[in-house]
């Protein structure tokens, strides 16, 4: 229940950056606050194990998750959360028969937009 509570009042990177750029607050409680979030990079980098996931790629902008098995990367949107990679990191797999069948029809080296 804790941990529910302090997630749902965590504040965002932007918004403790600006904090620390208006002098709210100091250089050792910014590297402190930034530390909490980046932190979380490396339950990532220990999560992804036991995943279909075999990685997560931060660009400008962008966030690309690659699938283990088939070695597809997919650009994740920020407002769906119920994408393939999504889904993935949280049950382990995503729909599996359907992967299957999808690779089956498309060419190994084609890109595919949906």
């Amino acid at each position: 229940m804790g941990f529910i509570k302090q997630s749902l009042v965590m504040k965002s990177l932007i918004d403790i950056k600006k904090e620390y750029e208006e002098a709210i607050i100091n250089k050792w409680q910014y590297i402190d606050e930034m530390y909490t979030i980046h932190s979380m990079l490396f339950d990532y980098a220990e999560f992804l194990c036991d995943t279909n996931i075999s990685s997560i790629k931060i660009c400008d902008d962008q966030v690309i998750m690659k699938f283990r098995n088939s070695g597809i990367k997919f650009i994740c949107s920020k407002n769906d959360k119920r994408l393939a990679p999504f889904d993935t990191l949280n049950f382990g797999e995503y729909e599996q028969e359907e992967l299957n069948l999808q690779l089956l029809l498309i060419d190994s080296n084609a890109t595919v937009l949906a």
